[in-house]
């Protein structure tokens, strides 16, 4: 007869049930400074219980953290993306806050308003107070939006009898100038009622020696904002002479600046030689030059992961906790103990 085995019950063993670990001083202070799934391998604790914690003691979560008077004086000093990478913050984190504070972007020249200025709000339409003020439409409508004046809708102004009687009297640029309209609305009024322009297009200014010699070497922009004419009209006079254009956007490199490629970040380059930002970087790339990260990091900095707590050197060396904690563990340096 075969003896059949019984199976011995199997039982699991129960979960042992650990004294929670309390929480230190210097595990607080790291808390927010972080993600919580970084912060939560870094010391060494479950998610829910660091995003707890961070919740209990009233810390914002890392990406909506607070900002610090030393992080807003670099806004608008370099490109937004770099101060994002700088910070451990969002692109559009940084432009936000710039535009919340009425920081002009990289490359702007910034101008604050005055309360003369302010008054003006409101009274004209902001495409009038635009121009007294010499600002632009949109800087209006962001700083009348942000002191709550309801705007002055625009709406088309009658032609008096006084009005009509210029029509034809003179080009319609000095009929307009008279009247405070525009060339266009006074062109369309005298098309409409029929009056032929007197004037016929006005008195032409004459060329001098000095203007024509700037046709062909410089662009038409260039010379219309010297000369104050329009770039159509100084197209049309470098037509006549048979010149061809000329790019005002395309530099040529010189040797010396070719040279300079690599050896520095592509921001520092581009202000050395006066080029734009994005010129360096497509020339630099088009030969294939190797360029330096603006967050390199320097072998006096390396030095310092692992000797030292993460925070620390973080300070030091003016980096989020994040990017030091990530660069560490590229060079599989062990944390600090």
């Amino acid at each position: 007869m075969k003896v059949t085995r019984q199976a011995k019950p199997y039982f699991f063993p129960s979960p042992k049930i650990g004294v929670r670990r309390p929480w230190t001083e210097k595990e607080h202070s790291l808390l927010g400074t972080a993600p919580d799934q970084e912060m939560a391998a870094l010391l060494k604790r479950s998610v829910p219980s660091v995003q707890t914690r961070r919740r209990e003691l009233g810390i914002p979560v890392f990406a909506q953290r607070p900002w610090t008077a030393r992080q807003e004086k670099l806004l608008g000093t370099r490109h937004d993306i770099e101060i994002a990478h700088e910070l451990g913050r969002s692109r559009h984190a940084v432009r936000r806050q710039r535009e919340k504070l009425g920081v002009s972007s990289y490359g702007r020249t910034r101008r604050h308003w005055t309360r003369e200025e302010a008054r003006m709000l409101g009274k004209q339409t902001d495409f009038e107070t635009a121009k007294r003020l010499s600002r632009s439409v949109s800087s209006v409508q962001h700083k009348r939006a942000e002191l709550g004046i309801l705007p002055v809708r625009c709406g088309n102004q009658p032609w008096s009898r006084g009005d009509i009687a210029l029509l034809g009297n003179g080009s319609d640029v000095e009929v307009a100038a008279k009247l405070g309209r525009t060339p266009a609305a006074v062109y369309s009024q005298r098309r409409l009622l029929g009056i032929e322009c007197k004037g016929g297009r006005g008195k032409r200014r004459q060329w001098t020696k000095k203007e024509g010699k700037w046709l062909g070497k410089k662009s038409d922009s260039e010379i219309a904002r010297l000369t104050g004419r329009t770039v159509r009209a100084v197209a049309e006079r470098r037509a006549l002479k048979k010149m061809p254009p000329v790019d005002g956007k395309i530099r040529p490199w010189t040797q010396k600046e070719t040279k300079a490629l690599g050896t520095d970040t592509d921001l520092n380059i581009s202000k050395q030689i006066g080029r734009s930002y994005d010129s360096v970087t497509k020339k630099r790339r088009a030969l294939g030059i190797k360029g330096r990260s603006t967050f390199e990091w320097s072998t006096k900095e390396e030095k310092l992961l692992g000797r030292m707590s993460d925070q620390i050197v973080a300070a030091r060396t003016g980096r989020p906790i994040l990017g030091v904690a990530q660069h560490r563990r590229k060079l599989r340096i062990p944390i600090f103990r």
